[in-house]
């Protein structure tokens, strides 16, 4: 049975993400991620299934009045699993937004 575990990413696995979004077409800035990050902390979720990150997923507070959900990518070859579904469910159930 894999181990699929939703966790807070480090610095540099946000780096990864930012790649993974860049070949999906996305222009995400390389230090933009990093400023958002300064700004929450535990804003930017992974997706890891035996250890190895397979999906993220953005949830950024900026104040209490004010949330973002995005940067939601699953490497393509785990597309359909429902790891991403997952992942998504855990970000807007988990109390980390406060207002969409």
């Amino acid at each position: 049975m894999s181990d699929y575990q939703i966790r807070t990413l480090t610095a540099e696995e946000l780096r990864h993400a930012v790649d993974w979004a860049g070949r999906e077409g996305w222009n995400p800035g390389h230090e933009d991620a990093i400023c958002f990050r300064s700004t929450d902390p535990d804003g930017f979720l992974g997706g890891f299934l035996d250890g190895e990150m397979i999906a993220s997923v953005s949830a950024v507070n900026y104040d209490d009045a004010f949330s973002f959900l995005g940067f939601y990518i699953v490497r393509p070859e785990f597309r359909g699993s429902g790891h991403g579904l997952e992942i998504a469910q855990h970000a807007l159930g988990s109390g980390l937004i406060t207002k969409i």
